[in-house]
C-alpha cells in the first residue's frame, strides 16, 4: 500500500488541498537545501515555488508550516520506511556492496518532555560505508535495548556476500546467529560487555605471540594513513579461533578473532597516543582485508552520524511528535544518500549550500541517473 493511501485510509482532509506527493519532494528539496524545519521548508517551498512546480503542481500554492507538521506527522513511519527499503533496494541490484557498518544515534532533543530525556528517539542505521548510503533503520526505546533494534535491522537486510561491522553493544550471540543464517559474514568489537570471551582472547594473544610467534606474523597487516596533522598506524593481527579459547563454542560461525593497535602521532606537538581493540569474526584469515573492513566501519561515524549533526543540525533539532521525528530522521538519510551517490565533488556540507544555491544542483542530487525510477 502506498504512504498516500494510507493517509487517506486514516480519514484526513490535509490532502484536499495539497497533494501528499507535493508536500514529500517540498520536505525533501527543502532538507537537501539546508532548511531545518517546518517554517524554513515552507519558506523555502515559497522561494521555489517556480522551479517546484517543473516537477509537481502545487495548484494551490506552497503548504504552510503547520499543514507540512501534520503531514509528515501522520504518516505512519513503517510505511514510508518500507517505501524507503524499496528504492534502496532497486540501488542495490545495480551495485556491490560488501560492506554494512550497523551502529545507534540518540536524537538529544527528540525526547517527550523536559522531565524525562530517555524518551528521546535512539535510532539504529544499516550504513553501506563503501557507497554512503543509508540501507535502513530502526529505533529502539532506549540505547541499552540497541540489540533487539539490530536483530530487526539484521531481518530487513539481504546479506548474502556481504560482512556486518558493529562495535560492542552488538556483540551478541543472537546477532552472530542471525546474521549467520542470513548467510553474512560479521566483525563485531569486544568489550567488557562480553568480559569472560574478552579475558580469553587477551590470554590467548598472549599465548601465542609466547609460543608460536610464526603464527603472529602470518597473521599481521600494517596501514600507516597521514592526514590533517597526523601519523595513524594501525596494526591488525588476525588468529584463528582455537580450542583454546572455551567461551568462542558458544558462538555461532566464529572463525577467527582480531588485535587491532592504532598508534596515532601528532607531528604538530611530537604526542603519541596508542590504543588498542579486540574484534571476533566470522571471516578466515586475511589481515588486510579485516585491518580495511574495521577501519571502514566509523565511517558510520564519520561519513553519517557525523553529517547528520553538523550538516543537517539532527541533535539539535526539536521536532518531538514521535512519527514526524521517525519520519523526518529517514528524511535526513536518504539526503545523504542522495549527496553521496551524486557524484558531485566536495563535502556533503558544501553541496548542500549549493542545492539552495544552484538549481541545476540540486536537480542532480534529487534525478541524478543513478536513482532515476
Amino acid at each position: 500500500m502506498s504512504v498516500s493511501s494510507k493517509i487517506e485510509d486514516r480519514g484526513t482532509d490535509i490532502n484536499i488541498k495539497h497533494r501528499l506527493i507535493d508536500i514529500l519532494f517540498l520536505t525533501l528539496c527543502g532538507i537537501l537545501s539546508g532548511a531545518e524545519g517546518w517554517e524554513e521548508i515552507s519558506e523555502f517551498g515559497k522561494q521555489k515555488q517556480t522551479w517546484l512546480k517543473k516537477f509537481l503542481g502545487y495548484d494551490n500554492g506552497i503548504p504552510s508550516a503547520s499543514t507540512i507538521k501534520r503531514v509528515i506527522s501522520l504518516i505512519e513511519a513503517e510505511t514510508l520506511l518500507n517505501s524507503y527499503i524499496n528504492w534502496i533496494n532497486s540501488i542495490r541490484e545495480q551495485q556491490d556492496l560488501t560492506i554494512i557498518a550497523i551502529d545507534g544515534k540518540t536524537l538529544k532533543q527528540s525526547y517527550q518532555n523536559s522531565d524525562d530525556k530517555l524518551t528521546a528517539l535512539h535510532s539504529i542505521s544499516a550504513y553501506a560505508t563503501e557507497e554512503g548510503i543509508t540501507l535502513t533503520l530502526t529505533d529502539s526505546k532506549t540505547k541499552t535495548n540497541e540489540i533487539q533494534g539490530v536483530l530487526e535491522l539484521i531481518e530487513i537486510l539481504e546479506l548474502k556476500s556481504t560482512i556486518i561491522t558493529a562495535d560492542a553493544m552488538s556483540c551478541n550471540k543472537k546477532i552472530t546467529k542471525a546474521i549467520t543464517d542470513k548467510q553474512g559474514d560479521y566483525v563485531l568489537q569486544l568489550k567488557a560487555t562480553q568480559s569472560k570471551l574478552l579475558a580469553e582472547v587477551k590470554a590467548y594473544f598472549h599465548k601465542i605471540r609466547r609460543d608460536e610467534p610464526n603464527l603472529i606474523e602470518q597473521g599481521y597487516h600494517e596501514n600507516i594513513d597521514a592526514g590533517h596533522g597526523l601519523i595513524e598506524t594501525r596494526q591488525c593481527t588476525q588468529l584463528a579461533i582455537s580450542d583454546w579459547i572455551e567461551n568462542a563454542k558458544e558462538w555461532t560461525n566464529l572463525n577467527s578473532i582480531i588485535e587491532i593497535v592504532r598508534i596515532r602521532h601528532d607531528k604538530k606537538t611530537g604526542e603519541q597516543t596508542t590504543q588498542t581493540a579486540y574484534y571476533i569474526s566470522s571471516l578466515s584469515i586475511n589481515p588486510e582485508q579485516l585491518n580495511y573492513v574495521i577501519k571502514r566501519h566509523w565511517a558510520i561515524e564519520n561519513s553519517l552520524h557525523y553529517v547528520l549533526d553538523v550538516t543537517f543540525k539532527e541533535d539539535s533539532c526539536r521536532i518531538r511528535e514521535q512519527q514526524a521525528t521517525k519520519n523526518m530522521a529517514l528524511f535526513r538519510r536518504a539526503s545523504v544518500s542522495l549527496i553521496k551517490s551524486s557524484g558531485i565533488k566536495g563535502s556533503v556540507k558544501s553541496i548542500v549550500k549549493r542545492c539552495g544555491w544552484n538549481h541545476d544542483i540540486l536537480e542532480q542530487v534529487v534525478f541524478g541517473k543513478t536513482f532515476v525510477g
